[in-house]
């Protein structure tokens, strides 16, 4: 996968569609990620069938956002290009993210990012960003 395409999965997390889904014939689990509403529902990523095991599938699937995260990150802090350095945290894909993405998986193997609430703000506390 490209690093723009990676990029764009990072910095839209708030609004992704994560799905272990049955494939016919074999009744194996392929992962498929694509955008939200938002987006249009554009697809990111759709591997070919691997487990039958839904605890496997939500591991690899962890693995593969956390190394699309860690990417994204080392690519944006290496650009200073048309990048804000400041990125606010709860509105990318971190690890917080990530685990509930695989909560939602093991329990009902999709994960519909968009529909997550975003707790407000504390008025009291700075703001958290990352800083790239």
């Amino acid at each position: 996968m490209d690093i723009k395409t990676v990029r764009e999965i990072f910095l839209n997390a708030r609004d992704m569609v994560v799905e272990l889904k049955k494939s016919g014939e074999n009744k194996e689990y392929a992962l498929s990620i694509t955008r939200g509403p938002r987006g249009e529902f554009k697809p990111f990523y759709l591997s070919k069938p691997f487990t039958r095991d839904v605890p496997y599938g939500v591991k690899v699937t962890r693995s593969i956002l956390e190394s699309f995260r860690v990417q994204a990150e080392e690519s944006l802090r290496n650009s200073g290009k048309g990048v804000s350095r400041y990125i606010h945290s709860w509105s990318v894909l971190n690890a917080a993210l990530i685990a509930r993405i695989a909560l939602d998986l093991a329990s009902q193997l999709v994960a519909r990012t968009y529909e997550y609430e975003i707790p407000p703000p504390n008025p009291r506390s700075k703001p958290k960003h990352l800083r790239l």
